[in-house]
């Protein structure tokens, strides 16, 4: 029986790419290879994306399909997962790859607990070249291993409360493996496309319906830093964070404590130092500033980064003399 369908949204990816499959085939086994697949697509990339991929079709199940025209980020994770023929989807990052054995444990993993509908884990952060520097927790320690039954408010919040970033909320695709039957019966809402977070609305859609999450022990994918596909500048990004968590509050959670549980997840990923930054460098407008009280930031927070937009000159030198200094 198929078991896991890998899910790969890309665009002019080539290289990384094909580093990604090889990391797959190099955990193909005789055992495995008939438990899973790659579900490609592709973004109407220009490079050799599609001659690349005709080399490993050989080792493993490979579908491709290849977008008429670019269909946006959003979009194109919704099709790699409509390609999916397997009971489980791991979502994956064109530019990451899989770390060792951890197609054989995320498959052991889902046949030892087939009533979790959401599996979730940390990741090996890399540098560019793919050189390991550290692991990268999303969570407390604490929760490792454990289940978390969204039918009980207080474990939800206990659980949000546990989350150290957005990575645990599922800011980061390549940690995500789902129940493929469970996306399918959720309603897509499209005004979620353009947010760059279109499969965290189908994700927790899922879980509010009471399902389960399983937050694993293993790191399953290796990540290439320094290629964010959503960096423009530092304000472009840190927003792009907060209108999309902001917007998954107000549409998905009602019960207020929960809600307020989740969006503190955004406040601990995008600290003072960080607006603070970002108020010095390019200053944040009267609207930014509105989504940040939305968010829940503090009046002395608020009044802080007024101050810094009013001498955002002033510290920009000394900040720039700071820098100049450290080399």
């Amino acid at each position: 029986m198929l078991k896991l369908s890998i899910c790969i949204p890309t665009y002019n990816r080539e290289e990384y790419l094909e580093e990604l499959i090889i990391s797959i085939v190099d955990q193909v086994t005789a055992d495995v290879k008939e438990k899973i697949e790659i579900c490609i697509s592709d973004n109407a990339s220009t490079d050799g994306t599609e001659k690349m991929i005709r080399k490993y079709c050989k080792y493993i199940d490979i579908t491709y399909h290849k977008n008429a025209q670019n269909i946006g980020p959003d979009s194109n994770y919704l099709k790699a997962v409509d390609l999916a023929k397997g009971e489980y989807c791991w979502l994956m990052g064109s530019d990451d790859a899989i770390n060792s054995n951890s197609i054989e444990y995320i498959l052991n993993e889902i046949n030892d607990f087939p009533n979790v509908s959401v599996f979730l884990s940390n990741r090996v952060k890399c540098d560019f070249y793919m050189n390991r520097i550290s692991d990268e927790s999303f969570v407390n320690e604490s929760v490792l291993g454990k289940t978390i039954d969204f039918n009980d408010n207080n474990e939800i919040i206990k659980y949000f409360n546990e989350c150290r970033s957005l990575g645990a909320i599922f800011s980061y695709l390549s940690s995500i493996v789902v129940k493929r039957e469970k996306w399918q019966q959720i309603e897509y809402d499209s005004s979620f496309t353009g947010t760059a977070y279109s499969h965290a609305y189908i994700l927790l859609k899922i879980l509010f319906n009471g399902e389960k999450l399983k937050f694993l022990r293993k790191s399953l994918p290796l990540n290439r830093s320094d290629n964010d596909s959503f960096y423009i500048d530092l304000k472009q990004r840190v927003y792009l964070d907060l209108r999309g968590y902001l917007k998954l509050s107000n549409q998905i959670i009602e019960n207020e404590d929960i809600r307020n549980a989740f969006i503190s997840v955004i406040r601990r990923k995008h600290t003072l130092k960080a607006l603070l930054k970002i108020s010095i460098i390019q200053s944040i407008d009267k609207n930014e500033m509105v989504i940040l009280e939305e968010v829940g930031y503090s009046r002395s927070v608020i009044l802080l980064l007024k101050f810094a937009n009013m001498n955002s000159n002033f510290l920009r030198k000394l900040y720039n003399f700071k820098k100049s200094i450290e080399g």
